[in-house]
């Protein structure tokens, strides 16, 4: 990674060291401030090549493209320790967290996201008697993994003081000067530092042993170390200066800003940065010589060093901003919540954690651009970073719990084959997201994740590319969506019209068609189907005493955009090709009525009129009674009778004849008795119709 750099003059090792919160949080004056504007300009990045100004990638990678911009990370987890935690340290020895309770005078000690200690802070090793309190800050010893927190309150001497863990038990408690509020590790020597702010010296603790108290100018709340020098610096507020030791004496006292606050060291350059909370500036030293001073935000009050991004950044309490310094140059400024305090980087992709002190959040940087921020405990006022889980650690000062939080990666969809601006979807397990655009983007921990794609209307997806469920790994991952034009379902109708079948009231029986799975029937003269395109086998059933001549188009037949109508001609079937098993018809023919007169014949229970020939059809074999209707003035001959079916069809003959004189009642009328008086029937009739020449044969 190329980064914005002054010149360096050597490369140096960067070294382990601390500084107290206590003192930075005590003297905020946080004021709430509108977000700025944030300069483009980009120390450090991380992910593809992007234009900032557009958020479009400059080059696509060769199998999926990605968005452009990193994603927020995760709490995965809120870890319940002591009472105001207030600071948190890495031991590099034994992969533990250390975290500092400034309310209930303890120490909770983490592995991952398990307590697996609680260390009390407050009594000497082997005592249960109260003699300390408030512990503020801690360092950590790399070469044997010794934790040294600093207590501001001793109740035994008229100081503060340092206790001595080793794992989850405290091995000493050794008495210091008044308020001790920071320490720092010596690299050279071993030895640790420890700032007291109330008797204005330097405690220097060598193993578990008090060396010495060096006095220093007024003030003193921070210290840090400079591996390339052996030189250790102290923050001297009240004095305005910046006291510098060696070997355990002062050798310089070096000029700062108004109230200076808190200090970094730059291994790549060997300067020293001082925080000065009253004068708006950072004052940069390098060994006994002041280089200058550069700009900063309102009341700059905490500063930390930088190594993916090589930049020191400062937390300006009351601009609600960083400022990124290299050199004597502030190389950019970026938003943050509200008082940002005790800032922590992630070493392995260069993520810059600032806790707002006052609004229960952390804001999260690539390098210089804000990602946004994430929601945490109350009270957040320190972020430290564990290089091996690659997890931060953010206490949460008002209340009693840590949250931590795990890089996220970027996991993106992106489609092609939908018009501009349509609207697709995409579902993983616990989220979805929808996309007027050509990407969606989630922010996933490594896993791996099942998805479904959903398209707009008359579209599906064709292809993903990878199929779920697809993995997320340390770095960001991406699906192809392919989506292409559904056909359109509309449906036709397919039609078939019969001919050659008697009336509907001569018919007596329904016809039927099955096509493809359907069947439907009707006594009408149509059968209608609705369906998609495509190819249908059908088949007719048709009514008794009837065949199936012809049907056009055949089976199968084909749907294509369009309706289709079948024409389905019927035949009756003759003696000769009916089946056996066919039905027969009896036919009532009638003379000696005027033109038009209507006239009814009930044959069994069915009644038919007509003005001419009356026809009963679907008969079986069997013998049927029938009963001529009375007409006005005339007598019919027979009135009444039965006919036998045998095999083929049969013809009755009806006369009437005009009656000179009418009296009584007639006959029955359609459906009523044999007559009434003075009617009479004209006499019973019967007809047996069969194979042999019979009277009135009919071969229809």
């Amino acid at each position: 990674m190329t980064a914005l750099r002054v010149e360096r003059t050597s490369a140096r090792t960067p070294t382990v060291w601390a500084i107290g919160l206590f003192a930075s949080l005590a003297l905020l004056a946080v004021v709430p401030a509108a977000l700025g504007a944030v300069p483009n300009v980009a120390i450090g990045s991380h992910g593809p090549s992007v234009s900032r100004d557009t958020g479009a990638p400059t080059a696509a990678p060769a199998v999926v493209p990605l968005a452009a911009d990193p994603v927020l990370p995760q709490v995965v987890a809120t870890v319940n320790v002591g009472s105001g935690p207030i600071t948190s340290v890495y031991d590099s020895v034994n992969g533990l967290v250390y975290v500092v309770n400034s309310v209930s005078n303890n120490v909770s000690v983490l592995n991952g996201t398990t307590v697996v200690g609680t260390v009390d802070v407050a009594a000497a090793p082997n005592s249960t008697a109260v003699v300390a309190g408030e512990p503020d800050a801690a360092v950590v010893d790399p070469e044997n993994g010794h934790v040294y927190v600093v207590d501001r309150v001793s109740f035994e001497a008229p100081g503060g003081a340092v206790a001595v863990i080793q794992g989850t038990t405290e091995i000493a408690l050794k008495s210091v000067g008044r308020l001790p509020v920071a320490a720092a590790f010596d690299g050279a020597d071993g030895s640790v530092y420890v700032a007291n702010s109330a008797s204005n010296n330097v405690s220097i603790l060598s193993g578990l042993t008090v060396s010495a108290n060096v006095a220093v100018a007024p003030h003193p709340v921070a210290v840090v170390f400079d591996p390339m020098d052996a030189e250790m610096y102290v923050a001297d507020r009240q004095g305005n200066a910046v006291s510098v030791l060696s070997g355990g004496a002062v050798v310089a006292s070096l000029p700062a800003g108004v109230q200076p606050q808190s200090l970094a060291y730059d291994p790549a350059t060997g300067d020293v940065y001082v925080a000065n909370n009253g004068s708006a500036s950072a004052t940069v030293l390098s060994g006994l010589a002041q280089v200058g001073t550069a700009p900063a935000g309102a009341n700059p009050g905490s500063a930390t060093y930088d190594p993916v991004n090589e930049a020191v950044v400062v937390g300006n309490a009351n601009a609600s901003t960083v400022t990124f310094l290299q050199g004597v140059a502030s190389v950019a400024t970026a938003p943050t919540g509200p008082g940002p305090t005790g800032i922590g980087v992630n070493s392995a992709n260069g993520y810059v954690y600032v806790p707002s002190l006052t609004d229960a959040s952390v804001a999260v940087l690539d390098g210089t651009v804000p990602l946004g921020s994430v929601p945490v405990g109350s009270g957040p006022s320190s972020a430290t970073f564990d290089p091996v889980s690659l997890a931060t650690y953010v206490t949460n000062s008002n209340g009693h719990t840590v949250s931590v939080l795990e890089t996220a990666y970027p996991l993106y969809f992106n489609e092609t084959g939908l018009p501009a601006a349509s609207e697709w979807s995409v579902a993983l397990p616990t989220s979805s997201q929808s996309s007027n655009g050509s990407s969606i983007e989630f922010g996933v921990l490594p896993g791996s994740y099942a998805y479904a794609v959903t398209g707009p209307a008359h579209y599906h997806v064709v292809s993903t590319t990878p199929p779920s469920p697809v993995t997320v790994g340390a770095a960001p991952a991406g699906v192809s969506v392919v989506f292409a034009p559904s056909v359109a379902a509309t449906n036709y109708t397919v039609t078939f019209l019969e001919s050659g079948l008697p009336t509907m009231c001569e018919r007596g029986t329904s016809w039927s068609v099955t096509l493809g799975n359907t069947t439907e029937s009707t006594t009408g003269d149509a059968i209608v189907f609705t369906v998609p395109n495509g190819t249908y086998n059908y088949s007719i059933q048709a009514p008794q005493g009837y065949s199936v001549a012809s049907s056009t188009p055949a089976s199968p037949v084909g749907v294509a955009g369009a309706n289709v109508t079948v024409q389905v001609d019927f035949v009756r079937c003759g003696c000769s090709g009916c089946p056996t098993t066919s039905t027969f018809s009896v036919t009532f023919v009638e003379q000696g009525l005027r033109w038009g007169t209507t006239w009814c014949v009930t044959l069994g229970s069915t009644v038919c009129s007509d003005t001419q020939t009356i026809r009963f059809s679907g008969l079986s074999n069997g013998v049927y009674d029938f009963t001529v209707g009375n007409v006005s003035g005339f007598t019919a001959n027979p009135s009444s009778g039965s006919v036998t079916l045998h095999d083929r069809d049969a013809t009755v003959p009806i006369d009437f004849t005009a009656n000179r004189q009418h009296h009584g009642g007639g006959g029955g009328g359609c459906g009523g008795g044999r007559g009434g008086n003075g009617g009479g029937g004209g006499g019973g009739g019967g007809w047996t119709v069969g194979r042999s020449p019979a009277y009135l044969p009919h071969d229809g």
